[in-house]
């Protein structure tokens, strides 16, 4: 589960606007060979050791914002803040309700001012994290889902950034779900004014007249979303538009040292201090995964789900959450071509995600996973996950954590 802590996004991986050669005694020079810059805002220069390319930023850190009951500035939406709200408010929305089938807009909620002051969100995971339940009657079916959606300073719809899964369907328990939107590719802002709207939508089936949710807001009904955000190591500021040299301001004495055959090979980024390092700048956590969803049924084992994880990563731990009861998912892998894996290309041992109690869990056990305990993956490996065994669940949800 991730930790309900605003984190401070304005560190980022400096986009060195030339290919920058380590002199002596801190201090840097412009080369040359630099690829073209056009189109490639928001990325920061790699080199294998012959060739400079732009490559884009790893996602590296989150941002959270709470969902309140206060109005926004934006006419007709509610606000989210950094800072968790209390106290837990029930909210019985919208005013009047709905009816029939198809897509009702619940609520929309609104980022301050200023944010989340990005240029663009790097690739990753949109959570939304909502506690609700519906009214009655119970009649028909009504399932929820969040679309982020991007605007103006002053709440001018700009664009649609996507959508998540939807929940099973709701009863009338309150109940805390948990949906995300995966986006492989970055989303580049129109400004870095622009704010994000997260709007709270019902799918419904024949649902009769004045339907409505009741979405639990503040305290330990923290519904909330989480972005993706770009953080470097140390909470070092960003540096924007830079187009010459860079100060080697640094304190590490190995930072300075180096010449094109001695430093290129190496993606460069800021230390805690300012100056150039090497050290720690694949500090993010990707993750991937999927879904077993019974809508309201009972699962029976045996579904395969399969995606492509498109960047490289190293697996080090997993979750699963679920309604009730227990499930096992398996693991398999393939590299890229023309086929999906099958149980033979499992990577577990043996040893598959479970749950046995309780509705979550969070585990960095992978031993023996891979053959060796560690698991790298390659950009555009194909991955299967089989739910090998379950009881009683309705709805299962594992997500693979992996290191950058």
């Amino acid at each position: 589960m991730l930790s309900s802590k605003a984190i401070n996004t304005t560190g980022a991986l400096i986009v060195v606007a030339s290919i920058l050669l380590f002199g002596q005694g801190g201090s840097i020079t412009q080369g040359a060979g630099l690829p073209s810059q056009a189109g490639n805002g928001g990325k920061y220069l790699q080199t294998n050791g012959t060739v400079p390319s732009w490559q884009s930023v790893a996602q590296t850190g989150s941002l959270f914002y709470f969902m309140t009951p206060n109005a926004s500035d934006i006419s007709g939406d509610l606000a989210q803040t950094t800072a968790a709200y209390s106290p837990s408010t029930p909210l019985t929305l919208p005013s009047g309700g709905f009816s029939g089938t198809g897509t009702f807009t619940v609520q929309d909620w609104a980022t301050p001012v200023g944010a989340p002051g990005q240029a663009f969100f790097p690739a990753g995971s949109y959570v939304c994290h909502v506690h609700a339940n519906r009214t009655n009657p119970f009649v028909g079916t009504l399932v929820m889902q969040c679309t982020f959606i991007e605007v103006s300073s002053t709440g001018v719809v700009i664009g649609t950034i996507g959508t998540t899964d939807p929940t099973v369907a709701l009863t009338n328990v309150n109940t805390e779900y948990e949906e995300d939107y995966l986006d492989p590719n970055p989303y580049t802002l129109a400004s870095t004014s622009s704010r994000i709207v997260t709007r709270v939508q019902a799918v419904c089936t024949s649902c009769p007249a004045s339907t409505q949710l009741v979405i639990n807001v503040g305290a330990n009904t923290d519904t909330h979303i989480v972005l993706p955000a770009v953080q470097a190591p140390g909470g070092v500021q960003s540096v924007a538009g830079l187009t010459g040299v860079v100060p080697g301001v640094g304190t590490d004495a190995n930072i300075m040292t180096g010449v094109p055959g001695g430093s290129l090979g190496m993606t460069w980024c800021v230390d805690s201090n300012g100056g150039a390092t090497t050290s720690g700048c694949h500090t993010g956590v990707r993750s991937f995964g999927s879904s077993f969803d019974g809508g309201g049924s009972a699962l029976a084992s045996g579904k395969t789900t399969y995606t492509t994880v498109p960047f490289n990563c190293t697996i080090s731990a997993w979750n699963i959450v679920l309604d009730t009861g227990t499930a096992t998912v398996d693991i398999w892998r393939i590299a890229t071509g023309t086929a999906i894996p099958t149980v033979a290309n499992s990577i577990t041992a043996g040893a598959p995600p479970a749950i046995s109690s309780g509705t979550a869990i969070h585990s960095t056990t992978t031993t023996g996973w891979c053959g060796t305990g560690t698991c790298a993956v390659t950009p555009n490996d194909i991955f299967g996950f089989n739910l090998q065994a379950v009881a009683s669940a309705t709805y299962v949800n594992l997500v693979v954590e992996c290191d950058q």
